[in-house]
């Protein structure tokens, strides 16, 4: 029977220990490998050429693992990777995804739980983990709420005037009043005015909330060089 070939990197050295003693009793895989640093763990994945990797995404730094997984996936080294984490909302759960993790685990798991990912891993099964679903519904609802928003604000937007966005986009980009007044040769008065006429076609209580909402959108994050 061709075994799977493990490798782990982790800096804790007693999960290291645990997973050896129980990996070294299961006919199907084996541990060729341990890292408890970056620098290890690429060499170690380039040496041993493992079928699979778990790897802590918090290693020296917080987000060592992902930067770790960049790498390998920018080498074209053919590993499946299994991210392990402490934390359940560990926020570096869809950025891993993006750059090809085949899984997300919990060190805490049951090690039949674990010993399943490894085996679907190798086998490009796709089995969507239950922390992974979970975070994908709320994020699904996050997308979707701001997504609605979004064309709710560039709804308003398609009604203001050419004067009126050039304000808005002022205001935005954090200039006060009299700046505006200053810069557009007006008194304040009148950009207050045109403010209020703005906040009308957003349907928005104040200036503050209209740009925090823009803000979530990202609408104008970008160079305007009509201003």
């Amino acid at each position: 029977m061709k075994k799977i070939k493990l490798m782990i990197c982790d800096d804790m050295s007693g999960l290291i220990t645990y997973f050896k003693r129980v990996i070294n009793i299961i006919d199907d895989m084996e541990i060729v490998a341990t890292a408890n640093n970056e620098e290890s763990c690429i060499s170690g994945v380039e040496h041993y050429r493992p079928d699979v990797l778990l790897l802590d995404i918090q290693l020296e730094e917080n987000d060592t693992g992902v930067r770790i997984l960049r790498r390998i996936k920018e080498r074209g080294l053919d590993v499946k990777v299994i991210m392990l984490t402490i934390h359940e909302e560990d926020k570096y759960i869809f950025e891993c995804l993006t750059l090809g993790a085949a899984d997300y685990m919990l060190k805490t798991s049951p090690i039949k739980t674990i010993l399943v990912s490894i085996r679907n891993a190798y086998n490009d099964k796709t089995v969507l983990n239950p922390i992974i679903a979970k975070k994908l519904i709320v994020e699904g609802a996050r997308i979707q709420d701001r997504y609605v928003n979004s064309i709710s604000l560039l709804h308003a937007i398609a009604l203001l005037t050419a004067t009126e966005y050039k304000i808005l986009r002022m205001v935005y980009e954090g200039m006060t009043y009299e700046e505006i007044a200053k810069q557009r040769f007006v008194a304040p008065v009148t950009i207050r005015t045109q403010m209020n006429k703005i906040l009308k076609k957003f349907d928005m209580p104040n200036a503050k909330q209209l740009i925090n909402e823009l803000k979530k959108t990202q609408i104008f994050d970008f160079k305007d060089n009509s201003i």
